[in-house]
C-alpha cells in the first residue's frame, strides 16, 4: 500500500483548511454568500416524469442546508443533476444489498453538509449506510440537526478516512471492508492539482467491484473558452440568485483562489484511468464535470443503465469523454 505521508502534509497546506477556512465556515453558516431565494427549485420538466427521481428531490430538499442553498445558487442545474444521480445510486446501492447480502455502503468526499447521503440513507430504509465528511464545524452542525439513522459524519478533511481509521472506530469499523461507491463533490481541487494521488489516495477505501464518482470544475486550455463558459454560468444562471456585487465579492473570495487546484478535464481523466480502468462522463455543466469509473466494466455498465438521460438544457452542455475509454 502506498504511503501518503508526503502528500497528506502538503494537503494540510491546501486552501480549504488555511486560506478560505474562514470563508467556508461563513458559507456555511449563512453570514456570506447568501442567495436572493430561500430555496432553489428544480426545473420540474427535466426530471422526465422520472418518479424515482421526484421522490429524491423530495426528501432530498429536507436535508439541504445553508452551504447546500449556496451551491445549489452557484452551479447551473446541479440541483436537477443531483437528483438524477442521487436516485441511480440509491437504486445501485438497493441492488448491491440484494446481491451480496450486506448493507450497502456509500462514502460521499466534501458534500458539505451530507445531503446526498442523509437523501440516499432515509430512502434506503437501513439497507444502506453512509459516511460523509467535511472540516467545517457549521456543515457538521446542519448535520446533526436532521440526524439519520446509518449516516454518520466524520468532521475533518477527506485524507483523515484512512482504512485504519475506520478499523480502529467503534462507530464507523463497518466500514473497514470498503465502500460500494464513493463520491467525490468539489473537494480535490481546494488542496492542490495532483489528482493522481488524491483519487489514489481516496479509492483505498473502495471496494475492489467498486463504483467511484467525482465531480469537478476543470481548467481549459482555452483561456477563451473557459472564460465564455464562466460568464454564461454567471450571466445565464447566478444572476437569478445574486446581485452583480455579490457575484464579483464571490469571483475574488472563492472562484479565483479555487481555480489554482484545477485541472484540465483530459489531466482528470487520466489521473482517473491511473487507478480504475473503465471511465463514463456523465454530466457537463459549462466547467464542471461527473465522472463514473470503476475496474468492473459489469458494475459501471449496470449503474449507467440506472442514470438515465442528464437533467440539464443543452445550451449548457460542451464535452464528452468516449465511453469506457
Amino acid at each position: 500500500m502506498k504511503d501518503f505521508t508526503r502528500q497528506i502534509a502538503r494537503w494540510k497546506k491546501g486552501a480549504r483548511l488555511t486560506s478560505l477556512s474562514d470563508e467556508f465556515e461563513r458559507l456555511a453558516s449563512g453570514v456570506s454568500g447568501i442567495p436572493s431565494v430561500d430555496e432553489v427549485l428544480p426545473d420540474l420538466h427535466l426530471f422526465n416524469n422520472n418518479i424515482d427521481i421526484l421522490q429524491f428531490y423530495r426528501t432530498y430538499r429536507k436535508y439541504s442546508g445553508k452551504f447546500n442553498l449556496h451551491f445549489l445558487s452557484s452551479i447551473p442545474y446541479i440541483l436537477e443533476e443531483e437528483c438524477r444521480l442521487g436516485s441511480a445510486l440509491l437504486r445501485y446501492l438497493l441492488q448491491q444489498k440484494n446481491t451480496s447480502g450486506q448493507t450497502a455502503k456509500l462514502q460521499t468526499i466534501g458534500n458539505a453538509e451530507g445531503v446526498i447521503a442523509r437523501t440516499i440513507t432515509r430512502l434506503g430504509n437501513g439497507e444502506v449506510s453512509t459516511l460523509t465528511n467535511s472540516p467545517t464545524l457549521a456543515n457538521m452542525h446542519e448535520f446533526d440537526s436532521k440526524r439519520v439513522d446509518n449516516c454518520f459524519f466524520h468532521n475533518g478533511p477527506f485524507f483523515e478516512i484512512t482504512r485504519d481509521r475506520l478499523k480502529n472506530s467503534k462507530t464507523l469499523n463497518h466500514f473497514s471492508n470498503g465502500f460500494d461507491v464513493i463520491y467525490e463533490d468539489t473537494t480535490f481541487q481546494m488542496y492542490d492539482t495532483n489528482r493522481e494521488d488524491q483519487i489514489a489516495f481516496a479509492v483505498q477505501n473502495l471496494k475492489s467491484n467498486g463504483l467511484f464518482i467525482c465531480l469537478e470544475k476543470c481548467n481549459h486550455d482555452d483561456i477563451d473558452e473557459y472564460l465564455k463558459r464562466e460568464d454564461q454560468k454567471d450571466l445565464k444562471f447566478k444572476t437569478r440568485f445574486y446581485s452583480e456585487t455579490q457575484l464579483k465579492e464571490k469571483q475574488k473570495t472563492i472562484v479565483k483562489p479555487m481555480q489554482f487546484g484545477q485541472v484540465t478535464l483530459p489531466r482528470l481523466h487520466r489521473a482517473i484511468k491511473g487507478s480504475l480502468r473503465h471511465t463514463k462522463l456523465i454530466w457537463n455543466s459549462c466547467n464542471f464535470y461527473i465522472i463514473a469509473a470503476s475496474n468492473e466494466i459489469k458494475q459501471l455498465e449496470s449503474f449507467l443503465e440506472l442514470l438515465g438521460p442528464a437533467c440539464i438544457t443543452s445550451e449548457f452542455e460542451y464535452e464528452s469523454i468516449p465511453a469506457n475509454e
